[in-house]
């Protein structure tokens, strides 16, 4: 079997031997890789999904020509993104992720990216507002071109 390390590590390895104690007969063979997986191999895996982003993974395997060919909608759903990125980190699954809110784990080696292609999901995005019908204050327009300059500073 390949398999990126840190789903060996973290979730294969630790539940190894009950898998040789349930089949002694059989001998599992475990390499590491960070090769690329192939995008019709995702429907082996358990996607996991946000209640807040329901859609995109949706959207990605339709960017990426196998929607027909893989259910998005199946796997497990997360009230949050963070929860699926916990869930992705110990194992449980494949998580759509914004880069940006991983970046450090995927630094740390904690998350891995199986394909290197991304969407960028333009306006479906995160946004900064403010309540209608008031002025923005100066301290909030500071803020918001600290939050904005903070951003430009993203690979």
């Amino acid at each position: 079997m390949r398999s990126y390390t840190t789903f060996a590590m973290r979730w294969l390895i630790p539940r190894l031997s009950g898998f040789h104690q349930a089949h002694p007969d059989i001998e599992v063979l475990l390499t590491a890789s960070l090769d690329e997986v192939d995008f019709r191999d995702l429907r082996h895996f358990t996607l996991l999904h946000s209640i807040a982003r329901p859609d995109d993974w949706g959207y990605w395997l339709d960017a990426n020509g196998v929607a027909q060919q893989v259910d998005s909608a199946a796997g497990m759903t997360y009230q949050s993104s963070a929860m699926a990125y916990a869930a992705a980190i110990e194992g449980q699954g494949l998580a759509m992720a914004q880069l940006f809110l991983v970046e450090d784990d995927l630094r740390d080696g904690k998350l891995v990216m199986p394909f290197k292609k991304t969407l960028d999901m333009g306006s479906y995005t995160y946004y900064l507002l403010t309540p209608a019908g008031r002025p923005e204050s100066a301290s909030m327009k500071q803020f918001r071109t600290w939050m904005l300059a903070q951003f430009a500073l993203q690979p």
